[in-house]
């Protein structure tokens, strides 16, 4: 995980820190395939989770559940990603999320958020505007090529409430 400029590892209940740049090989030496307890999140400010991939064409599926804790609202944010262009975005799903759960993303580095419905992009003027983790399965590549004008893009979804979650994104991607 990281906080900040630092990366750190789980190794048994402690927290150590990783040596940086994060290459390949240290995600294979420090990495793990557990997911850090609260206990150890808790331990540091803001933290992101971090994975690794082999596979060329990125498949990015975390299996994890993101979920609401006071104070409420808040917002959960994905890892931007780096894209060709709108062309190479080939699939976007959210497994499952609760109802309140609203999905917006961004290609300005945060400036703007977007969201997709009835068959246009528009710009998010309140926090709790967005589109439904089912919404955006149903995005057309048509239109994450219209909208797409940077090579970069995130996801954050708005948690009204403790019930509020999210629920593993699956992003695919062709390089």
């Amino acid at each position: 995980m990281r906080s900040g400029s630092t990366i750190y590892s789980m190794y048994g209940n402690t927290i150590t820190t990783v040596p940086t740049p994060l290459t390949g090989e240290q995600f294979l030496t420090f990495g793990t395939e557990d997911f850090p307890p609260l206990s150890l999140l808790s331990m540091v400010d803001n933290p992101e989770i971090l994975f690794w991939s082999e596979n060329a064409n990125f498949e990015v599926n975390t299996g994890l559940v993101i979920k609401g804790t006071p104070p409420m609202p808040q917002f959960a944010y994905y890892e931007p990603r780096e894209i060709i262009d709108g062309t190479s975005i080939q699939k976007i799903e959210v497994y499952s999320s609760s109802p309140d759960a609203q999905f917006t993303v961004t290609f300005d580095g945060g400036n703007t958020w977007k969201y997709y419905s009835n068959k246009d992009w528009h710009t998010a003027q309140e926090i709790y505007e967005g589109m439904p983790g089912v919404a955006v399965r149903d995005i057309p590549p048509q239109a994450w090529q219209a909208i797409t004008s940077s090579n970069q893009f995130q996801f954050r979804c708005y948690l009204p409430n403790t019930d509020s979650f999210a629920n593993k994104m699956y992003i695919r991607c062709v390089e």
